[in-house]
Order: C-alpha cells, then structure tokens, then sequence
C-alpha cells in the first residue's frame, strides 16, 4: 500500500508540475503574479503569527488567528505586482545581455545587479512607500521608518537571496527565475514583515502591560 501511495503521489506531482509549467509557457505574467501574491501573502501571514505568539501569555488560538487583514493586503498586493510586472520583466533583460549559457562570468554579474542594484534601490524604497500609503502612514512617517529599518532589512535580503541568485542563475532556465525567488522571497517576506512592523507589536506589547499595571 506504501508504494502504490508512493506512487500516486509522484504522479500527481509530476502532473500539478506540468500544469503549472505549461501556465509558465502560456501565461508567463499571470501565473507568475498570482505565484508571488500568494508566497507573500503565506510570508506575511507566518510573520502575524510569530508574532501573536510572542505577543499573547497563553498562545490563545483566538489571539493567534488575529490577522492584520490591511497589512496581509499591502504585503501581497505588493508582491503580485512586483513579481508579475517588474521581475519577469527584469530577469527577461538579464538573460538578454548577460545569457545564462556563458556560466559564472555571467552569474556573478546578475547576481551583483540584483543585490546591489535592483533590491537596495528600487525595491526596498518601493517597499516602504508602498506599505506607507496602504497602511497610510505619512510621508514622514514613511521616510524616518525606512531609515530605521532599511540596513537591517537589506542585509536580510543579501543574506537570503544573494544565496538563492547564485542558485537561480546557475541552474534553473529563465522562465523559473521570477518564480524561484517567489519561494526565496517568502522566507525573506517572513523576516521583512518581521522588521517593518516590529514598531508596532511594541506598542501594542507596552499598552497590554500598561493595562495589567492598572488592573
């Protein structure tokens, strides 16, 4: 029974991965847009319930299936726009002027566009302006959040997507890149989510213990 379990799973895989592969070849934008909203959508919603465990004393289910819906909404809104219109665009460029068959003197060029050019100067200040105005904060409040938070965060991308490029780049055909790093930038959405609304899970940590201080 084990095997034939075995291997009706393997068939099932190899046909969700054909499916899926032939949405790539067919519907490249789309397919890759509703991957990456849903991998961020997944990465907020991990973050939320860190979060809520470290936030509640006795890990409430109610507490911990407390979801910042707004906050989900900038996360993935962002993602699916940023994965389906600029990074399929954008590794389309690459491959154009630096092609994958000419191995690492290519690799090591498209992995330095991407984290010295691409991440550090226009998606992470697309980040925070983005998130700003879904969650409205002020343009003030916009500019001084990601000057606190923008080096920690830009070192957690270098740290967990230099290392997927170098991957991506080396081994996997063009059409996979947008999507390989749809799965790389859920860990990084985890850690980023993390960062960018550490601020507010302290206030909301010092009212709760402001509130035990009068009961």
């Amino acid at each position: 029974p084990s095997a034939v379990a075995c291997r009706l799973l393997h068939r099932m895989q190899s046909r969700l991965f054909y499916l899926y592969d032939r949405l790539l070849r067919q519907h490249p934008i789309i397919t890759k847009a509703v991957t990456g909203g849903t991998l961020a959508f997944a990465g907020d919603l991990h973050a939320q319930i860190i979060e809520a465990w470290s936030e509640s004393d006795s890990g409430s289910v109610k507490h911990v299936l407390s979801i910042d819906t707004r906050r989900s909404f900038a996360f993935t809104s962002l993602s699916t726009c940023w994965t389906g219109g600029v990074n399929h665009r954008w590794y389309g460029l690459l491959e154009r002027y630096l092609p994958q068959g000419a191995g690492w003197r290519t690799v090591l060029p498209k992995v330095a566009a991407n984290q010295l050019f691409m991440n550090p100067f226009l998606y992470m200040p697309t980040f925070y302006i983005w998130t700003g105005v879904i969650l409205e904060r002020s343009f003030e409040e916009t500019i001084a959040k990601a000057q606190g938070e923008y080096w920690e965060s830009l070192r957690g991308c270098w740290l967990i997507l230099g290392g997927a490029n170098v991957v991506m780049f080396t081994a996997l055909p063009v059409r996979y890149h947008a999507v390989f790093m749809c799965a790389a930038m859920f860990c990084f959405n985890v850690l980023l989510s993390l960062i960018s609304n550490r601020d507010a899970l302290e206030k909301r940590k010092s009212a709760a213990s402001r509130e035990k201080t009068i009961e």
